[in-house]
């Protein structure tokens, strides 16, 4: 990386060209913007062709060495400095324990949201088809979902979106670097129907990172929630087990997205009234406790949060360009997903897909 002219800056505002120099010592907007589509790319080429012959394997595969290695490749290659780069900063344990608590009442929230998003795509599609991992069966399983969806993806893809991406993205302020990459890492998922959910969930990360300005409270966010949804899904496994045959009729058709919102669309007017009902209610009750989590935390990271102020010139503008390879690929893989959820033919595009390898 090359050194630093702060030449014509004397007598600016110290604290001012503090933050300039942080700026500077971080990767641009193009370079992370391009990150951003050389690992879509690797993703839809490398990763579907690792992940085929054993699902697990290939998803430790993807996340070390497709999702994670790239960006730490790239800081050591453009020598910057990792630690900086990705915010390897001290959190306190009180803002961990209110980022759990943030989690924690925000996944009810965006459930709810995502499920209006789920009815959407049902009312123009016709279908909705979730893709989910494998819940766990039994404590071995647990364990290994907890490490592979939990741990692994934690850390990889907190290092490449809210460690170099959002970070590389600040030199447009911090209100456009959470939106951007929550959107990037809910396009990036490649998958229609997950998009917002994961954005979503995104976003509420994002902001957790910029407050406290560490890498470390949005590794601990990203294995919340999917720690939670791990346990969740191993809990329902074992609930259905214990109802015994008899009492499982008609529960497989409720845990089926696409069977569950038919049956939304199909309910009389007293029934569907009570359901948005409990919705409203679930959502004004979290967004209630979430509202004083967020004030609270807000204030324990008042001194943590560091609100950059290097100014946007037109060549970090022009940086963004660079996302366009990754969102070309993407719209590819939305548009195939949309054809196979309105039923199509997908002939035409099948030797696109497996060119790509997603076939």
């Amino acid at each position: 990386m090359q050194d630093i002219n702060l030449n014509g800056l004397q007598g600016y505002d110290p604290e001012m060209l503090l933050s300039f120099r942080e700026e500077k010592r971080r990767p641009g907007v193009g370079q992370v913007c391009g990150l951003f589509s050389i690992s879509v790319i690797l993703l839809l080429f490398i990763a579907s062709r690792v992940q085929r012959n054993s699902f697990y394997s290939g998803i430790l595969i993807t996340e070390y060495v497709l999702i994670l290695l790239p960006p730490l490749i790239f800081l050591v290659l453009w020598k910057y400095d990792i630690k900086d780069a990705l915010g390897l900063n001290r959190v306190s344990i009180l803002n961990l324990f209110l980022t759990f608590c943030i989690m924690l009442f925000s996944i009810p929230v965006v459930n709810v949201l995502n499920a209006l998003y789920y009815l959407l795509l049902k009312l123009i599609f016709g279908r909705v088809v979730v893709s989910s991992i494998p819940p766990a069966t039994d404590a071995v399983s647990l364990l290994v979902n907890v490490f592979v969806v939990g741990i692994s993806a934690g850390i990889c893809e907190e290092v490449l979106f809210r460690g170099v991406i959002q970070r590389g993205l600040g030199k447009l302020g911090g209100f456009l670097s959470i939106l951007i990459t929550s959107v990037l890492f809910g396009l990036w998922h490649n998958y229609l129907p997950s998009f917002f959910g994961t954005a979503l969930l995104g976003g509420v990360i994002g902001f957790i990172a910029y407050r406290t300005n560490s890498f470390y409270s949005a590794m601990f966010a990203h294995f919340t929630n999917n720690f939670i949804a791990v346990v969740m899904g191993y809990l329902s496994v074992k609930i259905q087990e214990n109802l015994g045959p008899s009492a499982l009729e008609g529960v497989g058709s409720q845990l089926d997205p696409d069977v569950y919102f038919g049956e939304i669309l199909s309910m009389e007017g007293p029934e569907l009234m009570a359901l948005i009902g409990a919705w409203v209610f679930i959502v004004l009750f979290c967004l209630a406790i979430l509202s004083g989590l967020i004030t609270a935390f807000m204030r324990t990271t008042s001194e943590t949060v560091r609100k950059a102020r290097y100014k946007a010139g037109s060549e970090d503008i022009k940086g963004l360009a660079w996302l366009l390879p990754g969102l070309m690929f993407i719209g590819f893989v939305f548009y195939v997903n949309a054809l196979s959820l309105k039923g199509a033919n997908l002939g035409f595009v099948e030797p696109i897909l497996k060119i790509i390898g997603l076939r």
